[in-house]
């Protein structure tokens, strides 16, 4: 690009150091056990950062940052995802259990449907009463009752707080704005 047509060239008559650029971080991917964690700064405004998920055949839990991503320790929220679609804007009640001990059971307004995935949203606060036990424990157990019936799904927690651990690390990322995201080639 021609000097007169970029902003370099009021800097250089001014005498002014230009603004440094910033710097891509490089996408994080890890696996521990059933969980994988994943950060990427060019994810879309839609997404988070990062995510960290676990999937077994009666379910998916996903744990991502919410709220300013570039806090040091973000609140966490939580989606189930079972694996019955759920009825449109349901409302139920969604026990946990660890290692088959009742640790909470919780309804409307700590959970609440999502009409995009089907799947239910734990709020930050009952997240975070959650996050103690389940670093700790071997089994997490989740079943959803609604006027459908009950759905259960069992996450064995091995690795879980390793990959907890790996995501935090990660943290914080500032989410990039559109010139950066640009100049990074990030897609979309």
């Amino acid at each position: 690009m021609p000097l007169h047509r970029s902003p370099a060239w009021l800097f250089a008559i001014l005498g002014l150091a230009q603004p440094a650029q910033a710097e891509r971080i490089p996408p994080f991917a890890a696996q521990f056990g059933i969980w994988a964690v994943r950060c990427d700064q060019c994810n879309d405004d839609e997404e988070s950062i990062c995510a960290l998920s676990g999937r077994t055949g009666s379910g998916w839990l996903v744990l991502r940052p919410i709220g300013d991503e570039t806090e040091p320790v973000p609140p966490l929220a939580m989606e189930y995802l079972p694996v019955r679609e759920l009825r449109f804007e349901t409302r139920g009640t969604l026990s946990v259990t660890v290692d088959d001990l009742a640790l909470a059971t919780l309804a409307d307004p700590d959970i609440v449907y999502l009409a995009m995935s089907g799947g239910l949203y734990v709020e930050a606060p009952a997240t975070a009463a959650l996050l103690p036990t389940l670093r700790a424990g071997r089994t997490l157990g989740m079943t959803f009752r609604d006027e459908d019936g009950a759905q259960s799904a069992a996450f064995p927690l091995d690795g879980f707080d390793a990959a907890l651990r790996a995501m935090m690390a990660q943290l914080p990322i500032p989410r990039p704005t559109a010139a950066e995201r640009a100049a990074f080639g990030c897609e979309g």
